[in-house]
């Protein structure tokens, strides 16, 4: 296993709770002052099946916060639904 200040794409990342491994980055959502980011990647969650995943990280990736994850359907399904949304109508 490697340990937690790794940052390289598919390499497996742990500590005493779970272990997490960004399959694929799909890209930067927003970035905030402090040099977190956004960002929607494909990540295996404790050897479970990859999933898609929206939430922050650090530069370094070593620290993420809360976010969700979808499976490829529930991704699907989210990018349907935000195709038929009118922005212009509910964001004024």
């Amino acid at each position: 296993m490697k340990d937690k200040k790794s940052t390289k794409k598919n390499e497996e990342i742990s500590n005493d709770n779970f272990k997490y491994e960004i399959m694929s980055h799909v890209g930067i959502l927003s970035k905030s002052p402090s040099g977190w980011s956004k960002e929607l990647n494909i990540v295996k969650w404790n050897d479970a099946n990859p999933k898609f995943d929206i939430r922050e990280w650090d530069v370094e990736h070593e620290k993420m916060s809360r976010g969700v994850s979808l499976n490829f359907v529930e991704a699907e399904v989210l990018g349907q639904l935000l195709q038929e949304i009118d922005f212009e109508e509910v964001m004024p």
